[in-house]
């Protein structure tokens, strides 16, 4: 095996032969070249040793030159490291014709010559560029010409043999030419089309390296402009929280030192003023809370999905008390994900639950997990009052309320948080609700995040 690795690597070397990335007909027949060669060769060996025995044997010495020179060619288009590509091509097609043309002339009709000179036409259109691809045809054609006339002439060395006549050399020779015109005519057009397909393949993947380019530059771009609105947003919530504290401070002052100067109209100002900087406060707070989500902090860790869950409902222990409400935790698997926005996820589905409950129904939430083949799909279902049709497309927007905020305190970032998380996530979440039945918040996790 080592032995044979060293004489293909010897013939490719000599070849030029490239080990992959053929993207030319020009290529390919390099390859077909070097194929040929590296079998042609070793059994040219092991045919040469018994017909130069045989030829010695019957008295043909003719036969052992006409090998000998063949076999030269042959090895010379295969081991010499100084000879073109097509000077190597010529002297394997002449070893091809030599011994055709040979044994032909020397046995006749009776041995392989023609087969050799098919052979030849067949090779010739391989590994020769297409514009040489009749060259064979008309070659086998000029020869049996000339054998014709030979045999007319009656100087052929076979002239005693029966199957010395015209029409039964033409019967075979016509099948030749025939053979050789159709090979002519057929190869080219295969190698047409083989160039079509690399040049329509090269095209194809220069058109799609370009298009994940460009969609590597948009999203880096687009991860750029993100990081910037975060920050800018982190810098503006944060930087507003300032004049914020002026403006609280001194209508508390104002309403500690004058409150009982101003009229009702006044005082009626007071609590409007007070009232809107409390919301914009919590607005502001809103903001800085959701600019910072989604940050994977860390590296990916294996979680405990059931026990994350857990740890979220330890949380609300006091609310689930207060309202008697039912928390069922079904089996939940182990993931390798980040921990953080998983939390944050049911942190705040299990949280809405709690708050939007029906207030004719006990609260009941179920937290489940279904499996598909990539991902892992994760349920938070209650009985609450649930979400009219009109308002579910608008329910994961920021600062999206349904109700009044003297119905359910909030600042209405819970389910855009929610939304922000699962899709950092590589997931997507999905609502069911009628007011009837309550909610069901889906969202899946993929597994090879």
């Amino acid at each position: 095996m080592n032995i044979w690795k060293r004489y293909t690597g010897l013939i490719k070397r000599n070849l030029g032969v490239q080990s992959e990335g053929w993207d030319t007909t020009l290529q390919w027949r390099s390859v077909l070249t070097y194929y040929s060669l590296v079998f042609i060769i070793p059994l040219s060996l092991i045919a040469y040793i018994p017909g130069v025995f045989f030829a010695i044997q019957e008295n043909y010495p003719s036969v052992v030159l006409i090998d000998s020179i063949a076999l030269s060619l042959v090895l010379l288009s295969g081991f010499s490291p100084r000879i073109s590509l097509a000077a190597r091509n010529f002297m394997f097609i002449a070893a091809l014709y030599t011994v055709g043309v040979g044994l032909l002339f020397i046995i006749g009709l009776s041995g392989p010559g023609f087969l050799y000179m098919l052979a030849a036409s067949v090779f010739c259109t391989i590994i020769f560029p297409v514009k040489y691809a009749y060259y064979p045809a008309f070659i086998n054609l000029l020869i049996s010409v000339i054998f014709a006339f030979l045999i007319t002439l009656e100087i052929m060395i076979w002239k005693d043999e029966p199957i010395h006549n015209i029409p039964q050399f033409i019967t075979v020779a016509s099948n030749l030419v025939f053979l050789g015109f159709f090979i002519s005519a057929l190869f080219p057009k295969v190698f047409d089309l083989l160039e079509k397909s690399i040049n329509n393949e090269r095209k194809l993947k220069t058109t799609l390296d370009q298009k994940n380019a460009d969609l590597e530059k948009a999203l880096k771009v687009v991860e750029n402009k993100h990081a910037e609105l975060e920050t800018f947003a982190y810098s503006a919530s944060h930087d507003l929280q300032e004049p914020l504290r002026m403006i609280t401070g001194f209508l508390r002052q104002l309403e500690k030192h004058n409150y009982e100067q101003l009229d009702e109209k006044g005082k009626q100002y007071i609590y409007f003023a007070s009232d809107g900087a409390a919301r914009m406060k919590e607005m502001i707070t809103g903001l800085l809370e959701y600019s910072r989500v989604g940050r994977f902090d860390g590296k990916k860790s294996i979680i405990d999905v059931g026990m994350l869950v857990k740890e979220s409902v330890k949380i609300f222990n006091e609310s689930i008390h207060e309202k008697n409400a039912e928390v069922i935790i079904h089996p939940l698997p182990v993931v390798e994900s980040y921990a953080v926005p998983l939390s944050q996820i049911f942190h705040n589905l299990i949280g809405n639950a709690l708050k939007y409950r029906h207030p004719e129904r006990t609260p009941r939430i179920e937290v489940s997990c279904a499996e598909s083949e990539d991902s892992w799909i994760f349920s938070v279902k209650d009985n609450g009052i649930g979400i009219r049709p009109e308002d579910q497309s608008r329910i994961f927007n920021l600062f999206q309320k349904l109700h009044h905020k003297k119905d359910f305190e909030g600042q209405g970032i819970g389910l855009a948080i929610v939304k922000k998380c699962v899709e950092n996530l590589g997931g997507k979440i999905i609502l069911e609700s009628d007011v009837r039945n309550g909610t069901n918040f889906s969202f899946s996790l993929t597994k090879n995040l």
